[in-house]
Formats: C-alpha cells, structure tokens, sequence
C-alpha cells in the first residue's frame, strides 16, 4: 500500500517542494515519482526513502497529478493518482516573431508583472536536436544556432519560488549564410606580376537580403602566418614578392552573423632575375674621383649603388648601365665602400647581386722642400685635385687653402727640429680642423727636402695618424754635393754670377752686392738644413740606419741638376725614373731661363698610378 503524506491530494503544489508519502514496501525498494501535466508525463525523482523534492521549475497555474511506482519481485506496485496544481503568477511574455533567427549574437524578448523575477529562453529544434538556450531578457545565446534548421522557441517568465508561465513560438527558421565566393584574378595556378597584385572575387548572395561584407584571408608560403583584409567591396591589393606562392580565400559574412568561406586559391610570383656576378678591383680611387663598376649577368636594366663598409645608411645611387657604368664618388678619403647590382624587370621585379668592397684612397699630405713653399705644389695638388683626391690644406691667411708651408724657426735648425717643431703641430691642426677619422691612414707625398722631413715624421713617430706609406721626387735619401760647404761659399759665388749673366742676357745690370744679398737671404733661415743636405753630414748618415717599416716609393728626374738620380732612389720598394729637371718634378716650373712655366705632368701621373694601388 502506498498512501500520500504531503501534498495531500487536490492541494496546492510549489516548485523544491518536499513530497512524502508512506507505504509497506521492502526497505530499500527503489520508487518513482512520476508527475503528469497537460505537456506530459517525466519521472521527477527515484528514491528508497519515501520522501522527494518537486522540481525547480513548475509551469505556473498548472492543473497535473502525481503518483508512485515500484518495481518489486512480485511486480509493479502502483499508487493511486493524486491531484495537485500550482499557483498562477502575475507575469506575462510578449514577443515580435521574427521571420529568421540570428545564428548567434544577441536574442532580445520581453516578460512583464509584478511577479517576475528572471526570464529564460529555450529553443528547441524541431529536429529534435539538442536544445540551446538563455537566461536573461536580451541575452548572449549559449551555443550558436545550427543554420538552416528550425527552431521552436519556449519563452519563460520567473517568479522567485521557480514558477513560471512561457509562450511558444513554433517553426522560426535561423538565417541562411550567404553563397560562397569564387576567385576571379588572379585563379589558382596562375603567375602575376612583381609588386602589387589585384585580388578580385565574384560576389556573394544572402537568400533574406542580409548586408554583406568580405574578410580576406591570405598567406606567403615561405613565411606561413595568414594575414586578414577587412572590405565591402570585392577586390582588394597585395604587394607581392618575387619566386613566392600565395594562398588566399574569402569569407563572406551576412549581417545577421552568417559566415561562409570560399575555397583556397592560391597563385605564384615569378622568380627575381638572376643576379649579377661583380668584377672585383683591388686597386683605390680617389674618394672625389671617377669610379667604374663592372660586372657579368643580370637584366638588361641595371643600376649600382654603394654605402660605407658596415653601414646602416641607406644605399646611394651610382649610376646605371649593362654590365659597366661610372660615377663621379662623393666618398670620404681612406674608407671602404660596399656596392651591389640591382637588376630590374618590370615583371619579375628587382633583385640584388652580392656585395663587392672598394677603398678610396687616404688623405694627401704634400710637403714642399728646400727654399720653397706650398705654392711649389700648385700645379700638382691641382692635378690631384681633379683627380679626386683629398688634399690636405693650410689657410693662407686670405680664406684660400694650399698646401703646407713651413720655414725653420731659426738659422741653425735642422731638417729634424724642423720637422718635429715645426711641420708636425702644422700638419696636426690641419687634419684636425679637417674633420679626419683618428682610425685612417694618411699619405705623405714630399718632394726635395720635403722627403727627408717626412721620413724624420715616420721615424720620430711625430703624427696623431699612422702614415701609409711615403712617396718621394727628387730626394736626395743620400745627400746632395750641392749642399755641402762648397754650395754655402763657392756655390754662392757661382750663382751670383750666373744671375748676373742672365739678366745682362735680356739687358738688365744688377751690381754683384745686391745679388750676392739676395743669395745670403735665400740660403737664411735655410743654413742648418743645408748642412744636413750634405752627404757626409750626421744628419743623412743617421736616416740611412732607421729601421722603420713604413714604404718609401722614389720618383727621380734624370734631367735633375739638384739631385741625383742614385741619392733619389735610394732605399725605394718601388722606384720610376721620369725625364724630367728637379723643381719640374712637382708639376710645375718658372724658371729664370724660361719664357714661360711648364707642367711636369709625368711625374704626378706616377704619384696618381700609386696612389691608386692598394695598402703595401
């Protein structure tokens, strides 16, 4: 027997409550709480205790019945059917059907009374897949709808016990996704251009007439992230590279939230023209100079272009030719360069050689010799100046740079207390004020005299830069026979005479007195670095044991009076002979037996050629 305890029959019936009920049953018989509505029947509970909670949720004003069942070894043993009903609330839903449902995003309804507490929405498809929902008036659905299915949608109003009254809207279909799209340009399998690349796709359709927009999905193979493009529109642009393959595909999205991807395309670029291969040249060129590149293969349409060696500087432009071209360099003096070849193809696009190194050539430092000043240099810094070199200059007090002059600082100084006193701080301070890198070599190209104060420079070590190398015209590296006591006396005598002749010649007479003054003025301030000059004197015989390995290069004129050829070779690595007098040497000659001044061009077209060879 199985008699109900609580709720007594036809009585009131509330969501969580206790139902108890008594019977004689074995202990432990499992029992059913079966509760029937006008919806149907559920079992709410199996329990062996005579005693089970109501549901949570109960439709509210619902007339239903309820009774027990057990399963025993004698049978089924069931109750008798009691009535019971829940309570009406003060709650009603209203809703606007619509004609499609969103997918996902936001469902929007509304429950109004006084007896709501919170609101729910279920959707059952009619399909009888699993069933999705919400909670909360304009809610965030839990899973997306499933597209292209129909979905009955229960509504429910809460009052805080967990009654509820709900409305059914039968049969909304969700909103369909539109078409897919297919690839117009460039399809798959296909080659494109170098550079920017159109994108374009059919459009999509939307059976409700949604609004559309495209999400662009692409990828380079080599590097494998895909990448997106937002559009409207059906084309969208993308740079492309040379020799690379490209996927690419569309999504289509409806403004309901429907998405659809199209198929991958993919298509490929074209490889790059190949590169060329440099020609390499050892050989330095004036930073300010004319410089030829040459290289093998490529394109038909080829540019060079070059930067500081390890520079982060963009590239400059040289110039552009096939296979050869030059340019006028605006380098810095003693750096290296890198340079490479771009080959372009309107097609195919652009692509570079490897990089080749230049040097240009050091900074020049002329020294002038005995008797002399920078203006000895005219002709040739000139010369070197439109080759492009970088000469040193001094300021010559009107704005106007030279080359270095210098004079001993008393009559007794040597050709060392010259060097070290005097041309060193001078050729300091001009490289300073010149701006020139401490880690770069420098060259000194010294004539006559000027040889030998370079020497006493480098062994002396005397200069803030480390020297090159020297190059030497017309040095007496063994001493001069006209620098010996001779020249200080009997030679004085001579050139008085010789002078005097030569202006009687062209009808002019000068008293020996003023001549012989003018030669005393020529030899002072110059009288102790005559005295070095001489072969025999301490001063040469000292030079000839340095052991400094700095290069010495010799020019010598076979026409010189002053020098000779022996004394002006001596000690060169590298020696030329150039058929040229000894103040010819420099690139520039007045003397007092010519009408006019001559260019000693060979020569400086030696100092040029050495110029140009690389760092011993």
């Amino acid at each position: 027997m199985i008699r109900p305890i609580s709720p007594s029959p036809e009585s009131e019936l509330l969501p969580s409550q206790l139902i108890t009920w008594e019977s004689n049953l074995p202990p432990a018989t499992p029992q059913d709480v079966i509760l029937e509505t006008p919806a149907g029947r559920r079992t709410i509970c199996t329990t062996t205790e005579a005693a089970c909670f109501a549901p949570a949720e109960l439709t509210a004003g619902t007339q239903f019945h309820w009774w027990i069942r057990a399963i025993t070894d004698k049978g089924i043993v069931r109750s008798d059917s009691f009535g019971a009903y829940t309570p009406a609330i003060q709650a009603d839903v209203t809703f606007e059907p619509p004609s499609h449902l969103p997918p996902s995003g936001t469902f929007s309804w509304n429950a109004q009374g006084s007896a709501v507490a919170h609101q729910a929405a279920l959707f059952w498809p009619t399909d009888k897949g699993p069933v999705t929902g919400c909670t909360r008036a304009g809610c965030e659905l839990d899973e997306p709808l499933r597209s292209s299915t129909e979905y009955d949608i229960e509504l429910r109003a809460y009052a805080e016990n967990g009654l509820y009254v709900s409305k059914t809207l039968p049969g909304i279909a969700v909103n369909k996704p539109p078409t897919s799209v297919r690839a117009i340009a460039p399809q798959t399998g296909t080659e494109v251009a170098i550079g920017e690349t159109r994108l374009e796709w059919s459009s999509s359709s939307d059976l409700e007439g949604d609004e559309i927009t495209y999400r662009v999905i692409w990828a380079q193979a080599t590097e494998g992230i895909w990448h997106e493009v937002e559009t409207v529109g059906v084309t969208t642009t993308l740079n492309v590279h040379s020799g690379e393959t490209y996927a690419w595909r569309v999504e289509s999205r409806d403004s309901a939230g429907n998405s659809v991807l199209s198929p991958i395309f993919t298509f490929k670029a074209p490889d790059a023209p190949p590169a060329a291969v440099l020609a390499q040249d050892a050989s330095r060129v004036p930073p300010g100079g004319d410089k030829t590149f040459e290289w093998v293969g490529g394109s038909s349409s080829q540019s060079v272009e070059y930067r500081p060696m390890g520079s982060s500087e963009d590239w400059k432009f040289a110039c552009s030719g096939t296979n050869r071209c030059t340019t006028r360099l605006h380098a810095a003096a003693g750096a290296q360069y890198e340079w490479r070849v771009l080959n372009h193809d309107n097609y195919a696009g652009t692509s570079s050689s490897a990089t080749g190194i230049f040097e240009t050539a050091p900074l020049v430092i002329l020294i002038h010799g005995l008797w002399s000043s920078g203006e000895t240099w005219e002709a040739g810094e000139k010369a070197l100046k439109t080759e492009g070199y970088h000469v040193l200059g001094f300021d010559s007090g009107e704005g106007i740079f030279t080359s270095l002059t210098y004079t001993p600082l008393r009559d007794q100084d040597g050709i060392r207390d010259t060097a070290l006193n005097v041309v060193a701080p001078q050729i300091k301070e001009g490289i300073s004020s010149a701006g020139y890198p401490d880690n770069r070599q420098i060259i000194i190209v010294g004539h006559s005299m000027g040889g030998l104060i370079s020497r006493v420079l480098v062994d002396e070590e005397a200069l803030d830069h480390t020297v090159e190398r020297i190059i030497t015209l017309g040095t007496p590296h063994q001493g001069s026979i006209w620098a010996n006591e001779i020249i200080q006396f009997a030679g004085k005598k001579a050139a008085t005479l010789l002078l005097q002749g030569a202006l009687a010649a062209v009808g002019l007479g000068v008293p020996s007195l003023l001549l012989g003054v003018t030669i005393d003025g020529m030899i002072s301030p110059w009288g102790g670095s005559l005295d070095d000059l001489a072969p025999t004197s301490d001063f040469i015989l000292e030079l000839g044991e340095s052991t400094n390995s700095v290069p010495i290069w010799t020019i010598a004129g076979t026409q010189d009076l002053i020098v000779s050829v022996h004394s002006a070779i001596a000690l060169g690595e590298r020696t030329r002979l150039v058929s040229l007098g000894h103040t010819d040497l420099t690139g520039k000659f007045c003397g007092i037996f010519s009408d006019s001044c001559t260019i000693g061009q060979d020569a400086i077209d030696v100092v040029d050629e050495w110029l140009r060879l690389p760092e011993p």
